[in-house]
């Protein structure tokens, strides 16, 4: 206003007329930004809340599917009107939908910022993370529509129980009677009946463990107290034999009169060394067949009990009045200790370990000679080690929560062997820290002539490969096999094939080395064929096989996921 003479000024700001109408724009003005501002502040609530309900949801989802937790969640996201989103598996990469699978652990002691750890396995838990832009309905028009993200952390633990070993398709019940009489260091005389009936009864885990409990006059405390203690073989089948006495009376009796054996009181067994529980083990005494179910054979049970007694069981055996054709066999067996904190059995998550014992197998069988060597008699050695066989739980699939959409990868691979025609100081086989020498074998040696040889033949295959059980499976005790992918063929007879023989012969004009080298390997090859079912019938009898191991699943447990962040 400058120029304007003063009065003109003070007179413009003394009239009043027209006020009203400017403090009413301004307030109108005011107003309807305010209206603006309370409409999309409240739609960005009302979005941010939904999305919050989704990515709470999609993080149960996954949860429970720790196979696929991406799929899964872009699947829920898609049903529920958001379509088209990129997913990614970790933070910090470009994704509307960041889906990151990890390991938490419920427990008041860790801050609950650390207790969510991406990445780590066993994988129980799942965190979703959403990104999406808000929608601005007045806003918009002057300013860029801002960034919405929500996160959901959902937790479900899922276990499940397992066993790695053979089953027993048929039944010697000599040969059973031989191999679990010199284990427990007595004659035992139990009938093919009593065996199939031991074979055809399972007993719960946990309901053993509770009468085990009563046994060791533990009143409180939790599975692992009664897994920390040791029973002898005696009080172990008695204690089976109580559990299963009102569904199966032969094996009930069958069990009562293995406890009663000369030995089986001696032999004491840490319970750990037979069954781990994980977890579940900290779960009271008592309440286990409520949360959780997996039953075992009896048969597997015992035998797994009576190998592991004590780490260095030997058992030698004379077989060769079964055998047509052989006129003497003898057979050494040494059955080593399962790795610590490792049985044959175990509850637990994903990452949970079963493994076999180690097994060593010395077979000495004479037959007659042929030809030449008609009058006297050529000897085979065959020696065969197999390292532990090991199973893995890799993965538990839990579509839904609900036990019919379970579904359990396991990775196994066999006991890796090895296997000479040689000799072995049977003394030197209990020894499992070290490997016995294989010697050459003296075939024949009747002073005017002498055959010596070896061969070897590596069985291993270091590969783990996986098998899956869906609920049928588990409902119906479902055996699956995994073998070596590079040994196929006869045991015994790729031996032979490979044997190198030296021969001396003292005294001219008798007959070549050559000649004897035919004869000793003809002499030989009859006995190839018994001598791999000999193997074959041993090893299995023991719970392990040449090359190839038994998986089953035995119960699973599937809990619901919750929200914990």
């Amino acid at each position: 206003m400058q120029g304007l003479p003063a009065r003109i000024v003070r007179r413009f700001f003394r009239d009043a007329n027209g006020g009203t109408a400017i403090m009413a724009a301004v307030i109108m003005t005011m107003s309807i930004l305010l209206t603006a501002i309370a409409v999309d502040g409240g739609a960005l609530y009302l979005e941010r809340r939904k999305m919050q309900s989704l990515t709470d949801l999609a993080a149960i989802v996954s949860a429970t599917s720790t196979n696929a937790p991406q799929l899964a969640a872009r699947r829920f996201m898609d049903e529920n009107g958001y379509s088209g989103l990129t997913v990614a598996s970790a933070m910090g990469s470009s994704g509307d939908l960041i889906v990151e699978s990890g390991n938490y652990k419920p427990d008041p002691a860790i801050p609950v910022e650390s207790r969510f750890r991406p990445g780590t396995t066993p994988f129980n838990a799942t965190r979703v993370t959403f990104t999406r832009e808000g929608q601005l309905y007045f806003g918009g028009s002057f300013m860029r529509n801002p960034q919405i993200r929500t996160s959901g952390l959902a937790y479900a633990s899922a276990d499940a129980a397992f066993s790695i070993g053979s089953r027993l398709a048929s039944i010697d019940g000599g040969l059973l009677n031989a191999i679990l009489g010199e284990l427990i260091g007595s004659t035992l005389s139990l009938s093919v009946m009593d065996y199939r009936a031991l074979l055809a009864t399972r007993i719960e885990v946990l309901k053993f463990l509770d009468q085990a409990a009563s046994e060791l006059n533990i009143t409180a405390g939790t599975y692992n107290d009664v897994l920390e203690s040791s029973l002898s073989l005696a009080q172990i089948t008695q204690i089976a034999a109580a559990v299963v006495q009102s569904g199966n009376g032969q094996a009930a009796s069958a069990l009562t009169t293995l406890s009663g054996t000369r030995g089986a009181s001696s032999m004491e067994i840490p319970l750990n060394h037979l069954i781990d529980l994980g977890a579940l083990g900290a779960a009271a005494i008592g309440t286990g067949s409520a949360i959780f179910q997996a039953d075992v054979g009896v048969m597997e049970f015992v035998g797994a009990g009576a190998a592991i007694a004590d780490g260095t069981n030997q058992v030698r055996l004379s077989l060769d009045s079964a055998i047509p054709g052989i006129a003497n066999l003898t057979a050494d067996l040494a059955i080593g200790e399962p790795p610590q904190s490792s049985g044959w059995f175990a509850v637990g998550s994903e990452g949970t370990i079963v493994r076999t014992a180690q097994t060593r197998l010395y077979i000495r069988a004479t037959v007659g000679g042929t030809g030449l060597l008609s009058a006297v008699t050529v000897t085979l050695p065959v020696y065969v080690e197999l390292a532990y066989g090991e199973a893995r739980l890799a993965a538990i699939d839990c579509m839904g929560g609900k036990p019919q959409g379970l579904n359990i990868d396991i990775e196994a691979r066999p006991g890796i062997a090895g296997a000479w025609i040689g000799e072995v100081q049977p003394a030197r086989m209990r020894r499992f820290d070290t490997s016995p020498a294989v010697d050459r074998a003296t075939f024949v040696n009747t002073g005017l002539i002498k055959a010596r040889g070896r061969a070897t033949a590596d069985i291993g295959n270091t590969a783990f490969q996986k098998v899956s059980f869906d609920y049928q499976d588990v409902q119906n005790g479902t055996v699956k096999s995994v073998s070596t992918r590079n040994y196929t063929a006869p045991l015994i007879a790729t031996l032979l094939g490979d044997l190198d023989i030296d021969v001396d012969i003292h005294g001219l004009g008798l007959t070549s080395p050559q000649t004897v080298t035919s004869l000793v390997a003809l002499s030989l090859q009859p006995a190839a064929v018994a001598i791999d079912a000999v193997v074959y019938n041993l090893l299995t009898v023991l719970g392990v096989k040449v090359g190839e191991a038994d998986i089953r699943v035995h119960g699973a447990r599937c809990q619901r996921a919750v929200l914990v962040q």
